[in-house]
């Protein structure tokens, strides 16, 4: 996998980090690793932290309270999820699949909370960014697939 902090820098999720929260970030990190089709996250589930894409790509999938499981998008590399969950302290709105072996990294809860905490304009960066995902899948069909494979 790459370097934690050179990579992080390219992240516009993490724009405008200074050095100091951007070590906080590398430091809590974990590296891992999902083979396709294994799931990285159920929906319902209490998160561990916010995941950043290295390689690879995600399958985001929902399940309505009437109606079917549905895809709803497709991250890559540069993109995070688990954020609007870790924010609002709530637990996973959608379960995310690997489609193809994803290296990822776990930032943990707590180094990217104290980031918020310590920076407002921060803290409403990342709402902002939560606004915008959740207003393109308001405006996104669902993408047509199958339900996910059970992991």
């Amino acid at each position: 996998m790459a370097d934690a902090g050179t990579f992080f820098r390219q992240i516009s999720f993490f724009s405008g980090l200074n050095d100091a929260e951007l070590q906080l970030l590398v430091a809590s990190s974990e590296e891992t690793t999902f083979k396709s089709g294994r799931s990285i996250i159920m929906q319902g589930m209490t998160m561990e932290g916010l995941y950043v894409i290295e390689r690879g790509r995600v399958g985001v999938w929902i399940k309505p309270k009437s109606g079917a499981t549905t895809q709803v998008a497709t991250l890559g590399p540069g993109e995070v999820f688990g954020e609007r969950t870790i924010v609002e302290l709530g637990v996973a709105g959608a379960t995310i699949k690997a489609e193809e072996e994803t290296f990822l990294y776990l930032i943990r809860q707590e180094a990217f909370t104290q980031i918020m905490q310590d920076d407002s304009s921060r803290r409403q960066f990342i709402l902002d960014k939560i606004a915008e995902r959740r207003a393109r899948l308001a405006n996104n069909p669902a993408i047509e697939r199958q339900a996910p494979p059970k992991a």
